[in-house]
């Protein structure tokens, strides 16, 4: 099963770093994580870039808003030649805590 995780960041870089870390220790399956970056000035852009390395990253210069920011990732994420089997949005203030949270 192809899964595909999108998150929209705007500042809160530590929760960032919480949320997206406890997602890649948890997700207990391979997964695609694309992030739509709603022009954060905090250093979360950098953090992505360097340390976190997201599948797919789309900083925006300035806060678009959820919804725009929402359908940016979707279209990335259905534009793959092989769509994912389903698609999960996970904000950037959560923390994954359930062992293999993802896998069926």
């Amino acid at each position: 099963m192809k899964i595909a995780v999108y998150s929209l960041c705007r500042d809160r870089l530590s929760y960032s770093k919480i949320a997206f870390q406890s997602l890649r220790e948890k997700a207990g399956v391979p997964f695609h994580h694309y992030v739509v970056d709603n022009g954060s000035q905090d250093g979360t852009v950098e953090w992505l870039e360097k340390e976190y390395k997201p599948m797919w990253l789309w900083p925006l210069d300035e806060n678009m808003g959820i919804s725009i920011a929402s359908n940016l990732a979707l279209r990335a994420i259905f534009a793959s030649p092989e769509p994912p089997d389903l698609v999960l949005k996970i904000d950037n203030d959560c923390q994954c805590i359930t062992p293999n949270i993802l896998s069926a």
